[in-house]
């Protein structure tokens, strides 16, 4: 129900209780301050009515704020997960990388040669890690604890997968 079909039901309401009063005046009847239907007065509701029309726009702009708020947490997600999704998929490729190159049989400087250049990946890389961890950050003020997006998080500066302890 909006505010102006509530207003029209009040208006209803409020010229019934009019009526009454008209037919109790024109035939003599006392009704008194009492009615033996209702213990709510045709004052008592007018006075509620205008209470709620005065609380009803202060509700909407609470409504209103917490809409904005939320839209700005779902664009907080989606930016942490597009990122965490490239960056994440990034690192476990890279990940399995050291893993490989340290389990390989052969030459020392070859293997080493092989971290070297992915330590200049690596480095190459930070700027989207870094970029990634300021999207958290964000997400951290806002007090985001959960995002459908994307199944990795970050945790003591380590992304890792939702699978992962």
């Amino acid at each position: 129900m909006t505010i102006g079909e509530a207003d029209k039901e009040f208006n209803a309401i409020m010229a019934l209780i009019q009526e009454v009063h008209r037919i109790c005046q024109q035939y003599g009847i006392s009704i008194g301050h009492e009615n033996p239907y209702s213990y709510i007065t045709g004052q008592d509701l007018t006075t509620k009515w205008h209470e709620v029309k005065q609380l009803v726009p202060d509700r909407d702009m609470v409504l209103r704020n917490e809409l904005m708020r939320q839209q700005n947490n779902e664009r907080l997600r989606r930016a942490f997960a597009q990122k965490a999704n490239v960056v994440g998929q990034w690192i476990e490729r890279h990940l399995d990388a050291v893993a490989t190159a340290s389990m390989q049989r052969g030459k020392l400087e070859e293997n080493l040669s092989r971290l070297y250049a992915l330590d200049k990946e690596v480095a190459a890389f930070r700027p989207s890690i870094d970029e990634l961890e300021r999207y958290n950050q964000d997400i951290h003020e806002a007090m985001i604890f959960d995002n459908r997006h994307t199944p990795y998080t970050m945790e003591v500066g380590r992304l890792r997968t939702s699978f992962t302890n």
